[in-house]
């Protein structure tokens, strides 16, 4: 994680929760249910990694959070490429190679606060 100055996302007071003027880019994205004190972000980016604050004005309560997010997962199967060879035999009576398989690249974003991996986290 970059080492940088903590962000201040917002500020709760009497009870509600406002985004502060750094914390707009994750309007629409961040929620936060004042019954349970849990915060959400949603469609996480890489760019989102950093060090946030949340204060409580009520209590004068200032509390840090490292934000990490990071990036997961490998193509279905490997390519094969280089061998100059089509991936499937050829189809009998037409001369031509049969379509190559579709790959997906399947990728998944993952959220760490303070080392540990969650989806919603009580700020």
């Amino acid at each position: 994680m970059k080492t940088t100055k903590s962000v201040t996302i917002g500020e709760v007071t009497k009870g509600q929760f406002k985004l502060s003027n750094d914390g707009e880019r994750f309007r629409g994205r961040l929620t936060w249910n004042s019954s349970t004190g849990l915060f959400s972000i949603t469609e996480l980016k890489m760019e989102d990694e950093g060090e946030y604050r949340v204060d409580y004005d009520d209590s004068g309560a200032k509390r840090k959070y490292f934000l990490t997010v990071y990036r997961t997962g490998m193509p279905s199967q490997p390519e094969k490429r280089g061998t100059g060879m089509p991936s499937q035999p050829e189809k009998r009576g037409t001369g031509m190679p049969s379509q190559p398989e579709k790959r997906e690249l399947k990728e998944e974003t993952r959220l760490l606060i303070d080392g540990n991996e969650a989806e919603s986290h009580n700020l």
